[in-house]
Formats: C-alpha cells, sequence, structure tokens
C-alpha cells in the first residue's frame, strides 16, 4: 500500500511539472498584442500580410501595388484619392480611400471599364483570410460592378477591357447582374478564407462595368478600404481546441505514460517476489 501510494505521488508530481512546461509554450493572441509577438518556437498567431488604408494612393506603386486602367474607350480618371463630396472613408480621416467613378472610360463603343487594382506579390499558401470594404453612392440610379480575382501565375492584366490576363480565377463578381442596389451603399466587408490557390501570386480588385461611362446605362462611384490580409494559424493549432495537441502536451502525455509503464512493471515484480 505504501509502495502505491509513492508512485501516485510520483506520478502526479511529473504531470505536474509537465503541464506547467506545457502551459508556458502555449502563447495567447492576447500575450501577443502586449509583448509584440510570439517567443521563438510557440505556436503562430494572426499577423498582417497586408494592411492597407489608402491614407496616400501615390505610395501604392513604390509598395508593389499596379493600378491599371484597360477601359475601352479609355476616360479622363482611373483610381483616385477617396472624395468626401460623394462619401467619407470607412476608416480614418475622410478622404482615406480608394475611389474609381464612371468616367474611367469616355464616350463611344464598347462602353466598358476595366479598371484594375492589383496587390503586391505575396506568399498565397499563408493567406488565412483576405478581406475589404466596398461601396457605391447612397441613391445611386446606375448599377456598379466589380470582379475579385486571384493569380498565381503572374500579374499581367490584359490591354483590351475584356482581358482578364493571368488572372483567370474569380472569387467574387459583385453586383454581376447590374441590380439597381445591388451594389451596397453602405460600406460592407467582403471576406474570403479559401482562396482555392497557392504558391506566390496576387490579389486583384477590377472595377469592371459594360455600358458604362459618361452615357451609359451604368456606373457611377466605388470606394475600396481596409484591404487586408491575414495569414493563418502556420499550421498550428494553438489553443483553440479542435485540433492536435501542441508538441509540448505530447511530450507530457508520453512521460506520463511511459512512468505508468515502468511503475505497472515494478509493481507486479515486487508482487512476484513476494509470492
Amino acid at each position: 500500500m505504501r509502495n502505491c501510494f509513492r508512485l501516485f505521488a510520483m506520478v502526479m508530481v511529473v504531470a505536474l511539472v509537465g503541464s506547467t512546461f506545457a502551459a508556458d509554450t502555449i502563447f495567447s493572441a492576447r500575450e501577443g498584442s502586449i509583448l509584440g509577438g510570439p517567443p521563438p518556437g510557440t505556436d503562430t498567431v494572426v499577423a498582417d500580410i497586408i494592411d492597407e488604408e489608402f491614407v496616400d494612393i501615390t505610395t501604392l506603386p513604390g509598395d508593389g501595388w499596379l493600378l491599371i486602367n484597360n477601359s475601352e474607350p479609355l476616360g479622363v480618371t482611373s483610381w483616385f484619392q477617396g472624395s468626401t463630396a460623394v462619401f467619407p472613408a470607412h476608416n480614418g480621416l475622410p478622404t482615406e480611400y480608394i475611389g474609381a467613378n464612371y468616367n474611367n472610360c469616355g464616350t463611344g463603343t464598347p462602353e466598358i471599364i476595366s479598371n484594375w487594382l492589383v496587390s503586391p506579390e505575396i506568399d498565397l499558401d499563408a493567406v488565412g483570410v483576405f478581406a475589404f470594404f466596398t461601396r457605391t453612392a447612397a441613391g445611386s440610379s446606375w448599377p456598379d460592378r466589380m470582379q475579385v480575382r486571384i493569380s498565381n501565375a503572374g500579374s499581367d492584366v490584359g490591354t483590351s477591357s475584356t482581358d482578364v490576363g493571368d488572372f483567370t480565377t474569380m472569387l467574387d463578381d459583385i453586383n454581376g447582374g447590374y441590380t439597381l442596389g445591388g451594389y451596397p451603399e453602405e460600406w460592407t466587408e467582403f471576406s474570403y478564407d479559401n482562396l482555392g490557390v497557392g504558391g506566390t501570386g496576387h490579389l486583384a480588385l477590377r472595377y469592371f462595368v459594360e455600358g458604362a461611362g459618361p452615357a451609359g446605362v451604368n456606373s457611377n462611384f466605388i470606394g475600396v478600404d481596409s484591404f487586408t490580409v491575414d495569414s493563418g494559424s502556420g499550421g498550428g493549432t494553438g489553443d483553440g481546441g479542435g485540433g492536435v495537441p501542441a508538441t509540448s502536451t505530447w511530450g507530457v502525455i508520453l512521460l506520463i505514460a511511459l512512468f505508468m509503464t515502468v511503475s505497472l512493471f515494478y509493481l507486479r515484480k515486487r508482487g512476484s517476489q513476494n509470492a
């Protein structure tokens, strides 16, 4: 009986030490925000890959963004800094968003807006969530439309208004049917957590409107704000549950199992000697 008590006490000590070690190596998101990042060797938390608020769009090309207007016929505007005369930004100062409008294309056939905003090159395999906010003017009488596209083959968008270049995969077609009121008239978030494409590549927003321009029946004014791409958990499960335990937890489990096996063998051996 005394030997059993001793073995039980030893197992509990090992479990307590192991649990303390495991707790020290599990890193929470709240701790990350305070300390500035996870310590080496711990589970990865969500991190920004892109966090663009369009404070000053003249800096975008220097940061790896492409702004390409393939509208036909070409109009007098492309992407421009947000205008408070239409609506204020979703976040930050009133003009801190990027905008485009019906003047992206001119008058005459084929009257198609195809204005591209292409992200810097990123690791698509590392993307956890991709999101942005967009809207048009309140009470708009001319439907707007925007496509969300992705490419892992390059950043070419072609040369004509109907070309998509390397961006053959479409994630979304916002108001593809040109429904009046179908494009959000207040800031609305669009979020994507399964891109379906790996490797390195680019994300793109394509302001794409047929029957557009000053004389067209479609196209008015759109804004885009808070374009963010966040990494996932990096394959680690952290302490969120439902996944594979962290490496340190497995170590504790194996250590306890080994100790109990040895202890059981010891008890059986003592029992056979006493017999």
